[in-house]
């Protein structure tokens, strides 16, 4: 009987071997069969996969993941299971997005320096001033400094400019103001420049330089007598300056100044020089004679 017992547990020993071996070929051990009967055996198949950075996140850019998962079929259902989720290195990095910074606007060009006898800067200080070159159109002046030539014409009926002009070819420059009047800028001998008035309603004005003339003479002989109103002005410049080389010229006369503050006014009949500080020497356009008019006083030099 003993030998009996040996004899069955040694076929019980191998049978134990053999269920082993089929299961490390693939198959199932042999006590699956005892729990299960003769079903199928289960089936586990391992997947693999990358993921991506396709999810929009910044921070994720150039790398992916891989998961690795397991499905396990029996006779009873389907279990799947997840088990890591590895970050891979990507395989070929994205270079990173510069943005240029943008650049300020560039100031603008300062005007330049004027020339002599050719151009002069001009600059609006006060109000609305409107300048006109030669054969162009009318146009705003801002308080930039603006180079204009000669036979420029600028309207000061409505503001004040700084005009700045060369009084040599070494490039000594005078700045002087200027306002209440349209003006055409010229130059003059010896450095000066010439402010000439310009337009106005001279329609009304019915007599001519020699009546003119007469009525100025014989209102003088008559003052004592007889009263005379005041013409009317047709048009009207005022100028600023400290000692510089400036001349207004209007119908009857042309101002030189010498470091001061006047006013040209033209009527029908000739031009009121009036001075209130400093002093001008005013010249006649008809004689030629040149009368020096000081602060407080006005010269009317007839047309």
């Amino acid at each position: 009987m003993a030998r009996a017992l040996v004899a069955a547990l040694v076929l019980l020993v191998s049978g134990l071997t053999a269920g082993t071996a089929v299961a490390r070929d693939g198959g199932p051990p042999a006590w699956w069969h005892w729990h299960h009967g003769h079903g199928a055996p289960p089936t586990t198949t391992s997947t693999t996969a990358t993921r991506g950075s396709d999810d929009g996140d910044d921070d994720d850019q150039g790398r992916g993941t891989t998961t690795t998962g397991a499905t396990t079929t029996t006779a009873t259902g389907t279990t799947t299971t997840t088990t890591t989720a590895t970050p891979t290195a990507p395989s070929d990095p994205v270079p990173a997005t510069t943005t240029a910074p943008a650049h300020a606007p560039a100031p603008p060009a300062a005007a330049a320096a004027p020339v002599l006898d050719r151009t002069v800067a001009v600059a609006a200080t006060a109000g609305s001033v409107n300048v006109r070159r030669p054969g162009a159109d009318a146009q705003p002046l801002t308080t930039a400094p603006l180079a204009l030539p000669t036979g420029t014409r600028v309207d000061t009926r409505h503001g004040e400019v700084a005009l700045t002009s060369a009084v040599d070819a070494r490039g000594t420059t005078q700045t002087g103001r200027f306002s209440g009047g349209v003006f055409e800028v010229q130059a003059a001998a010896h450095g000066y420049t010439r402010l000439v008035l310009v337009g106005g309603h001279w329609a009304s004005c019915k007599i001519t330089n020699k009546s003119a003339h007469a009525a100025y003479v014989g209102s003088r002989a008559h003052a004592a007598k007889k009263k005379k109103a005041r013409p009317k002005p047709i048009r009207s410049l005022w100028g600023q300056d400290d000692h510089g080389r400036f001349q207004t010229r209007g119908s009857g006369s042309v101002a030189t100044v010498r470091g001061t503050r006047w006013l040209t006014t033209d009527t029908c009949a000739g031009t009121t020089t009036t001075v209130t500080k400093g002093a001008v020497d005013v010249r006649s356009r008809r004689t030629g004679h040149t009368t020096r008019v000081t602060a407080g006083h006005s010269l009317f030099v007839a047309r």
